[in-house]
């Protein structure tokens, strides 16, 4: 949290040959400089794969971020077929936020953008 950057960090992935990181914690806590450096050292998600919680998934500035183009984040909670089948209000919510905005609410198991 809050280092000046981790480049020595990625630099050390790199050398071992990773093929994907993952960020643990809150992208408020310097998220943008750990997704700068991850970029310019490992590469953009094509090149090596990014795994974020749901610390990272909540923030629109860093969904926005070119860098996070094909990520996979994690949504802490049940997946929407649970939810539809569970029936009740939440199964009504979700059937009209469907029919309005024709997509389902939730991001997990897809990647970014």
């Amino acid at each position: 949290m809050g280092a000046a950057n981790y480049r020595a960090l990625f630099g050390r992935a790199k050398a071992a040959g990773a093929d994907c990181v993952y960020f643990g914690g809150l992208y408020g806590y310097n998220g943008d400089q750990l997704l700068n450096d991850k970029v310019s050292v490992l590469g953009d998600n094509d090149a090596v794969k990014l795994l974020a919680p749901d610390g990272f998934s909540e923030y629109p500035d860093f969904l926005a971020r070119p860098g996070a183009a094909g990520a996979y984040l994690t949504v802490a909670g049940l997946p929407m077929e649970s939810l539809t089948a569970a029936g009740g209000a939440t199964a009504l919510f979700l059937a009209a936020y469907q029919t309005r905005y024709k997509r389902d609410p939730s991001m997990a198991c897809k990647p970014c953008r």
